[in-house]
């Protein structure tokens, strides 16, 4: 695996840094390129994937927003139980 940074490349307006991974199988080459961000937690924006230098398939992010989550992530219902032994999941699951 190869990890590059090219000044000046971005994508969606973010710095990114271009992945590598080659795989040979027989006379086939398998590459899958990921561009990511650090200032993004290393999300991948795009992804590539290409048999013998022939693009094979290609997912893009084509929006990035970022905000804060919605609070109800973060609600415990008020049914939660906290379990502390592995019995306990189990005859309760019964």
């Amino acid at each position: 695996m190869v990890c590059t940074h090219v000044n000046g490349e971005s994508f969606l307006g973010y710095p990114v840094h271009r992945v590598r991974q080659t795989a040979t199988f027989g006379t086939d080459e398998l590459v899958k390129e990921i561009l990511a961000t650090p200032s993004l937690d290393w999300a991948p924006l795009q992804i590539s994937v290409f048999n013998s230098g022939r693009l094979v398939e290609q997912r893009k992010a084509v929006l990035v927003q970022e905000v804060e989550p919605n609070s109800s992530l973060f609600v415990v219902p008020a049914d939660y139980n906290v379990l502390s032994a592995p019995s306990q999941m189990i005859s309760g699951a019964l």
